[in-house]
């Protein structure tokens, strides 16, 4: 029996005040990888700054945030 592993990024592009930009999204095998902060078809990301300062306020380090 084999477990589910990650299986490489796609790449996505957001829409926010501040502009577009393009992030990495881990994929896995069997695809049941669901995404926490920016859900599966989400294009468009309003507080963003606000959610990244609660992930610091939760002791998320910058490497956290940035994977």
């Amino acid at each position: 029996m084999q477990t589910n592993r990650r299986n490489g990024v796609s790449r996505k592009t957001l829409k926010s005040e501040d502009g577009a930009f393009e992030i990495e999204v881990p994929r896995d095998r069997d695809g049941s990888l669901t995404p926490r902060l920016i859900g599966k078809g989400q294009t468009r990301i309003d507080g963003l700054d606000e959610k990244i300062i609660a992930m610091y306020a939760r002791g998320m380090s910058v490497r956290d945030i940035r994977s």
